[in-house]
């Protein structure tokens, strides 16, 4: 029978939180650049930062990393990088000037998010 410690019950519980918190920034974040004037097909490379991200942190990084480190360091690590990602989303609505900038910032926000997903 598997035993279930407090641990485990923590990091699930902080990942619905995590994902649920995701959940309600990612709609907006599509409006939010559709006010910028930023069209769909920027918006699909913004979303697509994330999987290129996970893809190159899991397998190429990460592996090291869990060999140096333990997961219970590491996951903290990652959870607090995607909150660090998520505030920083709230910063968007302040951004004005050019739609270039606008598009590397969430790019940029979506890449670390990437490397935070795959780190937990």
């Amino acid at each position: 029978m598997c035993k279930i410690d407090a641990t485990l019950l923590w990091l699930f519980g902080a990942a619905i939180v995590q994902n649920t918190v995701y959940g309600m920034i990612a709609p907006f974040l599509t409006l939010k650049l559709e006010e910028f004037e930023i069209g769909g097909g920027w918006s699909g490379l913004i979303f697509a930062c994330y999987a290129a991200a996970v893809i190159f942190w899991s397998p190429i990084v990460m592996s090291p990393l869990l060999i140096k480190y333990t997961g219970g360091k590491l996951i903290p690590c990652g959870m607090l990088l995607m909150g660090i990602v998520f505030t920083l989303y709230g910063l968007i609505p302040y951004m004005e000037g050019s739609p270039g900038l606008i598009i590397t910032y969430c790019c940029v926000l979506r890449g670390f998010q990437g490397i935070a997903a795959a780190t937990i």
